[in-house]
């Protein structure tokens, strides 16, 4: 293999460690700042009250929209069975959460962004990773616990 092509694969597997490890921090980044003192939350969709340890970071947008894929308006800690069974009317609410949540036309936004093309660069990605690194330990110190 010619070394063109090694450096091609190698920042390759860089780009995708960097994006798993981003959707980590961001799962861990939404359930620290959406959970109370104690790390407890209520599903944005269904308010069963649950613990930060049995949420999930549920994506207003799907991950494979990379414009909004780490956005942190776009995502928020949920309970399990609400992320994995998203029907019209739990995406209606979710909606209405997030607008009520943030502002009101938060989801047009991120309903626009979503459809805009992202190509994130490997500087991107680390960039991203250093500012949401900052972010998550202002919250874990905020909130005293960790996950």
């Amino acid at each position: 293999m010619d070394i063109r092509k090694q450096e091609a694969k190698k920042r390759k597997t860089e780009a995708e460690s960097l994006r798993l490890q981003l959707d980590l921090l961001v799962g861990k980044i939404v359930k620290l700042r959406d959970s109370d003192e104690y790390g407890y939350l209520n599903c944005p969709i269904c308010r069963k009250q649950i613990h930060i340890k049995q949420s999930e970071a549920m994506h207003y947008k799907g991950r494979s929209s990379q414009n909004t894929r780490y956005d942190l308006l776009n995502v928020h800690a949920g309970c399990e069975f609400c992320n994995h069974t998203m029907t019209e009317r739990k995406y209606q609410i979710f909606s209405e959460y997030i607008d009520n949540k943030h502002e009101s036309g938060t989801t047009s936004i991120l309903e626009s962004l979503s459809k805009q093309e992202c190509k994130r660069t490997l500087n991107d990605l680390r960039e991203l990773k250093a500012k949401y690194t900052i972010l998550y330990n202002k919250l874990k110190k905020q909130k005293m616990f960790s996950i």
